[in-house]
Parts: structure tokens; sequence; C-alpha cells
């Protein structure tokens, strides 16, 4: 996009979003791609890989799940991190120097139960480090819940995290507990797998 003022061109978050799709569909992803498809295969929900890009969250990858009623997120779609699973899991890998400057900042009330307190927010990011991964209940949109966990590399790097996302009709507690464990479970396989030499 070309501005008036400067003459000069600026990249628009459509280009962005482009670029992303592209980036998502080459290089080393195969071992997500799969994984993704076979936990939208076992749950029936959405399955998003996402990767921390400068202070927020970016779908990289992702596979749509079966259910009719579904949550519509695109590759390439942009979270900020105090207010969604996938966004919170990332903040909470990061050094104290990033936490305190994203609560040093305004957090904006997106939904109804969005955490905008810092304090209320760097007690989450201490539950979620114990406990391996994140809810988002109304945090993002009030009709929608969301759970995610972190994926690392086999030396413990943090690559991104995977979530689900779903209405609130269907995400009850006990089921966001159950794919919770499900997630768990795959981003540990997908670790173990990088570990092992290919054939």
């Amino acid at each position: 996009v070309r501005s008036e003022e400067t003459k000069k061109y600026d990249l628009t978050y459509k280009l962005i979003s482009i670029s992303r799709f592209l980036l998502a569909n080459t290089g080393p992803d195969d071992l997500n791609r799969s994984k993704l498809a076979e936990l939208a295969r076992q749950t029936q929900e959405a399955a998003n890989f996402s990767v921390l890009d400068g202070d927020q969250a970016v779908i990289r990858l992702q596979s749509k799940g079966s259910h009719l009623l579904s949550v519509a997120f695109k590759i390439g779609d942009r979270s900020d991190l105090h207010c969604t699973s996938i966004g919170k899991i990332l903040l909470a890998q990061q050094g104290d120097r990033f936490v305190q400057r994203i609560l040093a900042r305004p957090l904006p009330k997106v939904a109804s139960q969005t955490l905008t307190n810092p304090a209320d927010l760097l007690r989450e990011l201490e539950k979620i480090r114990q406990q391996g991964y994140a809810f988002d209940v109304r945090e993002f949109a009030d009709d929608m819940c969301c759970v995610a966990a972190p994926l690392f590399d086999a030396r413990g790097k943090l690559l991104g995290g995977i979530n689900f996302a779903g209405p609130i009709t269907r995400m009850g507690p006990e089921r966001m507990l159950e794919l919770a464990a499900i997630l768990q479970k795959a981003t540990k396989e997908l670790s173990e797998a990088m570990h092992s030499p290919r054939s």
C-alpha cells in the first residue's frame, strides 16, 4: 500500500498473511502437518500450530475439524498473547524481560473474561508452566474456548504451540481437560519424533 503522505510503500497485513500462507506450505513441517491432521481426525476439532512472531501468536499450520459448528481461524491469523490459550502458552515460555515488557503495556479487553490485570496474568502464566497447558474460556471471544500446549524440539527449544478451538457449547470443563491430555501426548510424540533419525 502506498502512503499518500510519504509516497512510500508499506506491507499490509493481507500481504503478511499471504506470505505466511506460502511459508506454511514450504519447509520441514511435514511432522507437524501430519500430527495436526491426526489430531483433527481424533477429536473432530480444528487443530492449529502457531508460532511467536514479535509480540503476537501467528497460525502457521492448520487442520480443520469435522464438526458442522466450528471456529473459522485461518493460516496467518494473528492474536495478542494475553487473551488466547496459544498466546499464553507461548508467553509462559519466555524469559522474565519479555514477559515484563508485555505486562507493562495495556492488556486490551477483547471478551468478557480477558485477563487485563498484570498480576492476574502473571499468576496464570505460572499455573500454565506447572500444568503444561493453557485454557482460554471466553478470553478471546465470548462464544469460544481454546486449549493449547507447547511444542519443543528434541533439545528443549520452544518451536511453537498446538491448540484446539471450539464453541463454548461444546467445550465444557471435562472436554477441555480431555483435549489438554490429548495435546500433551501429541506434543511429546512430536518432540520424540524430531529426535529420532529419519530413514
